[in-house]
């Protein structure tokens, strides 16, 4: 049976797994000779989408449970995938992982060599990308037989999670970013609100939320503050009513969104509580 995948360049500013990763029939992550990521592409009929996502869901899931694999990445660092090109799209026939790779990176060579012949790939300076040694196989997937794939708001949740990334790698767009970040947080929040009414058997509320994550954390009302302080903070940004012309953000709390927003998501998909290492 012939399945289709999606091929694309990915940066190598990027920080990927030293080895290839390599998950069934569904896809793959390879960092070298270069950076290219082949993913699964269902039907167009069963993720109906707009015209302005950069992403396919499968792969926006894929890339999601690879920024989320790490549980303390203030302090073992995080996988950060920065895609570089459009995808192109590999007819493959059978499931093997190993002949997965070696077709889609026969055409992830040949859409390296029509880089600055009319074709959407981003200029690329490095050539070798940061990798890291931790296998994140079993992570990655873990976290993807727990999303729901039918589920319109966790895709663009975690949609949004990739778009902070991708913003993140330039400092320009660190407003941006933050941005992204904060209305993937939106969705996480909504997610866990309805999460907790179904476990509840009763109507719930954002406060809810936040209170039950300051019983289940053991920094439970800091991270809960910290929370309620990037949605001030995305208001001064998304509203541009106010007097200033540069929204009076701290630099440190957009750095430092993503890193709240990965235990957010590992809490609503894993139901793990993040529990503070001696470095954080």
């Amino acid at each position: 049976m012939t399945e289709r995948y999606t091929v694309r360049l990915l940066s190598s500013d990027g920080v990927y797994p030293a080895s290839a990763l390599r998950l069934d029939d569904f896809a793959v992550l390879v960092s070298e000779p270069f950076a290219w990521s082949a993913v699964h592409l269902p039907d167009v009929d069963d993720y109906p989408a707009g015209e302005i996502s950069w992403l396919t869901p499968d792969e926006i899931r894929f890339f999601g449970a690879l920024s989320l694999a790490e549980a303390h990445p203030r302090t073992k660092g995080r996988l950060w995938i920065y895609t570089r090109s459009f995808y192109h799209v590999l007819h493959f026939e059978g499931s093997d992982p190993e002949q997965l790779v070696e077709q889609s990176q026969r055409i992830a060579a040949a859409m390296l060599q029509k880089s600055g012949e009319d074709y959407l790939i981003e200029p690329d300076v490095n050539g070798h990308p940061t990798t890291i040694l931790r296998d994140y196989s079993d992570a990655v997937r873990e976290l993807l037989e727990k999303m729901d794939t039918t589920d319109p708001l966790l895709i663009r949740g975690l949609y949004k999670l990739q778009m902070a990334v991708e913003l993140r790698r330039h400092p320009k767009f660190l407003e941006e970013s933050m941005l992204a970040a904060v209305t993937s947080r939106e969705a996480a929040l909504e997610l866990l609100r309805r999460k907790l009414a179904t476990k509840s058997g009763k109507r719930s509320k954002t406060e809810d939320v936040f209170a039950d994550i300051e019983r289940a954390f053991p920094t439970g009302g800091s991270f809960v503050e910290v929370l309620k302080s990037d949605w001030e903070a995305r208001c001064l940004m998304a509203h541009p009513v106010n007097d200033c012309w540069s929204p009076p953000v701290d630099a440190y709390e957009c750095y430092e969104a993503l890193t709240s927003l990965t235990y957010l998501y590992r809490y609503l998909l894993l139901d793990e509580v993040w529990v503070p290492t001696e470095s954080d």
